[in-house]
């Protein structure tokens, strides 16, 4: 059983925003008996892993999370969530299964978007061993996006790149785009009756005049037709 526990990441010194900050009270009201939790630099150490370390290093906040929520939910059990998560019913529906994690529209996983696990998991483990072995360059961020890992990991354990909840051998719910990312990164989707979270793609550690002219470049040259394009451009502006 998942604990009922809510991590989010917040590193740098950025202010958390006011959009961000209205999303947590959002979880907290829909689950009022969980434990939400922040990892920043006061309570994960991110010296301890290389890849952490040299993306915190070089400010690429989108990528900093990648280990430590791994970490995080891997000691403690719990669920996942980047603060630009609206959550629009309560978690407890999920906390019965082994490991819960989202598709988006490409068929492919992100974390960001929701997942969580019991104490111990061993795909968790898994992960987290594979980041052990990267190496972070800001010349090679479209080969260590955290969809395209996971999404290769749970490849090898049976997951399929169709939109359908599936159920893996190890135990790993991996639930279809309507439930955790109803809405696409670039625009259309809808919310339907299943929908748990929305993921809304804010990118809320880039300024916000760098935010702006990005997503409006990126509408206007509809260059972001697969996740991995879009992490790798938002997490290259993430520098501040």
């Amino acid at each position: 059983m998942i604990p009922k526990r809510i991590f989010y990441a917040w590193y740098g010194s950025a202010t958390l925003p006011f959009e961000a900050k209205r999303n947590i009270e959002k979880w907290r009201e829909l689950n009022p008996n969980y434990e939400i939790i922040e990892l920043n630099e006061t309570n994960t150490d991110v010296s301890d892993n290389s890849f952490v370390r040299d993306a915190y290093l070089e400010g690429r906040w989108g990528f900093v999370p990648d280990f430590p929520r791994l970490a995080a939910i891997y000691e403690y059990g719990g669920f996942y969530m980047d603060v630009d998560v609206e959550l629009l019913k309560p978690l407890d529906q999920l906390t019965n299964e082994k490991s819960v994690w989202g598709m988006e529209n490409s068929g492919k996983v992100n974390a960001g978007t929701l997942f969580g696990a019991e104490k111990g998991n061993p795909d968790i483990l898994n992960l987290m061993e594979i980041y052990r072995g990267l190496s972070f360059s800001t010349e090679e961020m479209q080969t260590i996006v955290s969809t395209d890992i996971i999404s290769k990991y749970f490849a090898t354990k049976g997951l399929r790149q169709i939109n359908k909840t599936q159920l893996l051998d190890s135990g790993a719910k991996i639930y279809s785009v309507e439930y955790f990312a109803p809405l696409h990164f670039w625009g259309g989707g809808k919310v339907t009756k299943n929908s748990i979270a929305v993921h809304y793609y804010d990118g809320s550690w880039v300024s916000g005049n760098k935010q702006k002219s990005l997503y409006s470049w990126l509408v206007r040259e509809w260059i972001l037709w697969s996740p991995w394009t879009y992490y790798t451009v938002r997490a290259f502006f993430g520098k501040k």
